[in-house]
């Protein structure tokens, strides 16, 4: 919950929110399914999931949904993942 809070406080013209847990579950795609697209920033730890869970969501609502590996967890708010994020949120 943390991260998401941090990811707001640093893009407060997104809307950010935290998996807690394994898995997306159906009221994450259906909230998810409400935005334009996606980016999925997780953990470094949890490379699998990032790819995995861009591709569940891909699939679940046809949003252009990218992947981004932080350097660190985005509440450290490493300056490189910062940048990368934000250039990724503002390409349209």
């Amino acid at each position: 919950v943390v991260s998401a809070i941090v990811a707001y406080q640093e893009f407060p013209h997104i809307t950010s929110m935290a998996i807690l847990g394994t898995q997306l579950t159906d009221k994450h795609m259906e909230k998810i399914g409400e935005y334009d697209r996606v980016v999925i920033a997780l953990d470094p730890d949890a490379i699998d999931k990032t790819i995995k869970y861009r591709s569940e969501i891909q699939a679940w609502t046809g949003l252009r949904t990218m992947a981004y590996m932080l350097n660190d967890d985005v509440k450290y708010r490493v300056e490189d993942d910062m940048e990368k994020l934000e250039g990724m949120l503002r390409n349209d």
